[in-house]
């Protein structure tokens, strides 16, 4: 019987459809309305999670390569970030395997730093406002991969200041097994779980 890939960036591109919203603001300088605006964002969202579920290769923009140079920097010591994860693992991978809907699935991530109980993700953004990470799937995801594990911290530096937002197993009272149902119950309502089968399939 097959066995399909889940991840918390596969789940976040989805349910970034909707959240999307959330980072849609009105300015003067609009020549557009804001309901416009949602609709643009919301498209645009629709194309990147297809795009995910497609596997396809993505090239790397400014952002995403200042993110990759922050954290190699914070694993050498040479940020703000660096004392906080001293002594820590980092990039570890995490699997489980789980049934959900008469579908058997391999939950895979792999988290940035683990030390003493405590699963750090570390984030180069440009703007932080709390809770900015409340709706993400990822420290949901990752306690069930580490259930030993008893807090999730984002370490989100902007350049100048270094932000820490905190959640605990018990602030996710939707399980992601549940998350996981509706995920697939989404993708066979819009005529997409084939496409998620034949591209998100383990080989082994």
């Amino acid at each position: 019987m097959s066995r399909y890939l889940i991840t918390p960036s596969l789940l976040n591109a989805w349910a970034w459809i909707w959240n999307c919203e959330d980072s849609v603001r009105e300015s003067e300088k609009d020549n557009i309305s804001l309901e416009d605006k949602c609709y643009n964002a919301r498209v645009k969202a629709m194309e990147d999670f297809i795009h995910n579920l497609k596997r396809l290769p993505t090239e790397p923009n400014e952002y995403m390569k200042a993110g990759i140079e922050f954290e190699e920097e914070c694993y050498k010591g040479n940020t703000c970030v660096s004392p906080i994860i001293e002594g820590g693992a980092y990039q570890i991978v995490g699997k489980k395997e789980a049934r959900v809907n008469d579908m058997d699935f391999l939950m895979y991530g792999r988290l940035d730093v683990l030390k003493a109980g405590i699963i750090y993700d570390i984030k180069r953004i440009w703007k932080y406002s709390l809770p900015k990470y409340a709706k993400s799937y990822q420290h949901q995801f990752y306690f069930e991969l580490f259930p030993n594990a008893y807090k999730f911290e984002y370490l989100a530096f902007d350049g100048t200041k270094l932000h820490r937002e905190v959640y605990y197993p018990s602030d996710d009272p939707e399980e992601i097994e549940h998350v996981i149902g509706c995920f697939i119950s989404w993708l066979k309502e819009n005529n997409l779980l084939e496409l998620y089968k034949e591209k998100w399939v383990c080989l082994q």
